[in-house]
């Protein structure tokens, strides 16, 4: 099967979107005949030997002097969606599009958005069908904003409803819709029906130290962050702002005081960027250990192998659609993983139910009850038993991917 992926987004170590369009390509390449066309330059990000790259110069559109009139600048964006430059970004896409399909033939063409950004779904709009055998389009996150969950979505505005129509047709022009969570499937459903008519699943791929010394390139390692004797427990990643802690400093809080021999024993280590909400100092608590400092992917990876626990935090909220990209990476480091998530969230659908250390961020007293039941493991040297099952681990291994790519070959 020959795949043609559009990928406007390829660096690895700084964004998450960088990471899964990476592993994704790694997946596509067991097929032999990958042709990828990006706009992240070449320097940025380590490119397969098996895999054709072309690169798409966006740096070379020209600024219309429309944009310069601000009164006139922002009209495009309330008619359809898009601002001029993203209008030109969109018609440089297409036509690059169009000449690699007119010169070969494609079965499947699949496109990767990052961010907020649809750009290559959108070209889509204007390439021919004839031109290729079937189109997938990858949708990683809800959009536009006011249509995500509580806390992170947006007031309603006549520039978000534009954008909503846009991406409507984007789905529609879709022959598969591929998302990495079923509840992402399912609440984007509640926005454009049929979307589940022709939507797969392909979670966020967990691969292991060999298969992603393909993807990651070569950089000097950095120093990592010390842990001391006894349970360290371990959040990676960017802390976004709804993403709060302070419910579970409080629970540990609260287990020092009903346990004082813990305070020996627990140290709480946040790993990463934060935004500016969770300024060090507000995180400030004894035996809590901040290191706002963005770490390569592959040092986060080795962080999490060292990591006695691993700390899942996701908003308070009611549910939650998104499947954390690094749930993946933490169920192949085969750690015990605190999971602080609504009931009704794609991490716990994939970490199951009945899983021990699921909890609710936002109820302290449930929280600590966590804390306590890892302290007793720990005590009684069964943490191992609080490792994520075995159908957990296999949920996120290439093994179900190629089963999915194998049923669009058909």
């Amino acid at each position: 099967m020959k795949i043609l992926i559009l990928a406007e987004n390829l660096e690895v170590n700084r964004t998450s979107s960088g990471i899964t369009c990476n592993n994704q390509i790694s997946i596509y390449d067991s097929f032999n005949d990958v042709t990828v066309l990006t706009s992240t330059a070449f320097q940025d990000f380590r490119q397969k030997d098996s895999i054709r790259y072309k690169f798409l110069d966006l740096n070379q559109i020209n600024k219309s002097f429309l944009e310069d009139i601000t009164k006139l600048s922002a009209i495009p964006a309330f008619i359809n969606g898009l601002n001029f430059k993203a209008r030109s970004i969109v018609n440089k896409w297409a036509q690059e599009i169009k000449n690699i399909l007119k010169s070969n033939d494609y079965d499947l063409v699949v496109s990767m958005g990052s961010g907020l950004s649809f750009m290559p779904a959108y070209a889509m709009l204007k390439v021919d069908k004839y031109l290729y055998g079937k189109y997938m389009m990858f949708v990683h996150d809800p959009y536009p904003s006011h249509q995500y969950p509580p806390p992170y979505e947006k007031k309603s505005s006549l520039l978000y409803r534009k954008q909503a129509q846009l991406f409507g047709k984007a789905l529609s022009k879709a022959d598969i819709i591929s998302f990495p969570s079923l509840r992402l499937m399912e609440w984007m459903n509640e926005f454009y029906p049929n979307v589940n008519n022709k939507s797969i699943i392909q979670p966020h791929l967990g691969l292991t130290q060999n298969e992603l010394k393909n993807i990651l390139p070569e950089q000097k390692k950095g120093e990592l962050p010390k842990f001391y004797s006894g349970l360290n427990i371990v959040h990676t990643g960017t802390l976004l702002g709804p993403r709060n802690p302070l419910y579970l400093i409080k629970a540990l809080k609260l287990l020092f005081k009903k346990e004082p021999k813990a305070k020996d024993v627990f140290h709480l280590h946040i790993i990463g960027k934060m935004t500016k909400e969770w300024y060090k100092e507000k995180l400030t608590a004894d035996n809590v250990h901040t290191h706002a400092h963005r770490y390569t992917y592959l040092e986060s990876l080795e962080i999490q192998k060292k990591a006695d626990v691993l700390l899942l935090l996701e908003a308070v909220s009611d549910v939650s659609p998104f499947m954390p990209g690094k749930l993946a990476d933490y169920l192949m480091a085969e750690k015990p993983i605190l999971a602080l998530t609504p009931k009704a969230s794609e991490t716990t659908r994939i970490l199951g139910n009945d899983y021990p250390l699921l909890v609710e961020n936002g109820n302290i007293e449930k929280i600590y009850e966590k804390l306590l039941l890892l302290y007793k493991s720990y005590k009684n040297d069964t943490l191992k038993n609080l490792i994520p099952s075995s159908d957990s681990y296999e949920y996120v291994l290439p093994k179900n991917w190629y089963k999915s790519l194998k049923m669009l070959s058909k």
